[in-house]
């Protein structure tokens, strides 16, 4: 038997205007826009949510969930109240870890 695979809970994009990004993803992708503010929406695809948030807000990274998160450094509280940290694979890519139940 194989192990499971690990999930990619969401890629975050930096983009310039929130609406146009939004707009334009929805107008061109069949997804669902499950937040939207000034600074970051969230669009669910059928495999992935898409974060888009200015480059003040947030950098662009992937996010997994691992329930043993605080293992990779320090946990810092997002901006949905879970509970993450960031680590870099060897490109310097940031990954984001995100502490869930087992």
């Amino acid at each position: 038997m194989t192990e499971k695979l690990d999930d990619i809970l969401h890629i975050s994009l930096n983009v310039a205007d929130i609406t146009k990004s939004v707009a334009w993803y929805t107008s061109s992708f069949n997804c669902q826009v499950i937040s939207a503010s000034i600074t970051r929406a969230s669009l669910q695809f059928g495999n992935i949510r898409l974060d888009l948030c200015l480059p003040s807000q947030d950098p662009c990274h992937i996010g997994l969930p691992k329930f043993d998160a605080e293992t990779y450094g320090p946990l810092s509280e997002r901006h949905n109240g879970e509970q993450s940290t960031y680590i870099s694979d060897p490109t310097g890519n940031l990954v984001e870890l995100i502490k869930t139940e087992l």
